[in-house]
C-alpha cells in the first residue's frame, strides 16, 4: 500500500504534540488526525493508511499514529491476531 505522507495533517502541526504523554496533548493530536480542531476541517486524508502502517506494517510503539495511541494499537493487534 502506497501512502503519500506529504498529505498527512500532522506535517503542518507541532511534531512534539504527537509524541507527548499528557492526556490533553494526546487528545489534541488525535483531534488533528480526525479533523476535529478546526471548523469544517476533514479528517486526515491518510488516517486509515497511517493506522495500518503503525499497527501492522511497521509497528510504532511511541506516538499518535492514525489517531491511535501505542496501547490502542497493541490491543487492536491482539484482537486481530486472536480472530
Amino acid at each position: 500500500m502506497s501512502t503519500d505522507w506529504e498529505d498527512a495533517k500532522c506535517r503542518a502541526s507541532d511534531f512534539d504534540l504527537f509524541f507527548s504523554q499528557g492526556k490533553n496533548q494526546i487528545r489534541k493530536a488525535k483531534n488533528i488526525c480526525r479533523g476535529l480542531n478546526m471548523d469544517g476541517e476533514r479528517a486526515c486524508p491518510i488516517l486509515e493508511q497511517c493506522f495500518i502502517f503503525a499497527t501492522f506494517e511497521e509497528p510504532q510503539y511511541f506516538g499518535i499514529w492514525g489517531a491511535s495511541t501505542p496501547d490502542e494499537r497493541q490491543r487492536f493487534r491482539s484482537i486481530y491476531k486472536a480472530a
